[in-house]
């Protein structure tokens, strides 16, 4: 057993290779994962008890109490995965239907973070812990039928040219290389002057050609 403190409150989580004690911790409501494959009772699992770190326990607990994974923190910013709570907020700013729609909300974090593990998270403020957009990744299906990790990003109107947008998708960016390993694309219209300078400044580099909708594609110089 391992105690993990998370914002501020210690909770136990179990670890084990037993199926015993993984059937207890589950009737007692507590957080646990598995040592080792082969065990359905645990949504979790690790090969050792070595490779458990402090991220990994956080993680566990945050997704059995339903809390938003942190992603990553830049200077002023934190990225952290979108709750239900945020809904307001993007519906005062009219935001893409996943988020405003209670149902889509719902099923995207329930789906879309739980067994992917990526998304289009929340961005957020953190000196008044104030959201201010939405940025991350999606898959993204091009013409001859692949898919690839497409960034995206929107800043609510009253924090944009602060240079928010930069400093968000620098950090998905850094953890998308690091925990995946794989190309970031992005489309982009010709005339959208202000995101085709942004891509190039974060090291996107344009493709030759078009995507199916007739938009420029970038990827991501790094990758």
């Amino acid at each position: 057993m391992r105690d993990v403190l998370v914002e501020g409150i210690a909770y136990p989580v179990i670890l084990s290779d037993e199926k015993e004690a993984l059937s207890a911790a589950k009737a007692a409501g507590s957080a646990f994962a598995a040592i080792g494959s082969g065990l359905p009772e645990a949504d979790y699992a690790v090969e050792t008890v070595e490779a458990v770190d402090e991220r990994f326990l956080e993680r566990l607990v945050r997704r059995h109490l339903g809390l938003p994974w942190r992603i990553a923190e830049s200077e002023r910013l934190r990225i952290r995965e979108v709750t239900k709570r945020d809904q307001e907020e993007f519906l005062r700013w009219d935001s893409d239907l996943i988020f405003t729609d209670s149902e889509l909300l719902e099923a995207y974090i329930q789906n879309q973070y739980r067994f992917y593990e990526y998304g289009v998270w929340a961005v957020v403020r953190k000196e008044e812990d104030t959201l201010i957009g939405a940025a991350g990744v999606y898959d993204w299906e091009d013409e001859i039928g692949e898919t690839h990790l497409e960034l995206g990003y929107e800043i609510f109107p009253p924090y944009r040219r602060m240079g928010y947008a930069e400093e968000a998708c620098r950090q998905i960016l850094n953890y998308i290389t690091e925990e995946y390993e794989c190309p970031v694309w992005a489309s982009v219209w010709e005339t959208n002057i202000p995101s085709r300078a942004l891509l190039e400044k974060l090291g996107f580099v344009k493709v030759p050609g078009c995507s199916g909708s007739g938009q420029l594609r970038y990827r991501f110089g790094r990758c």
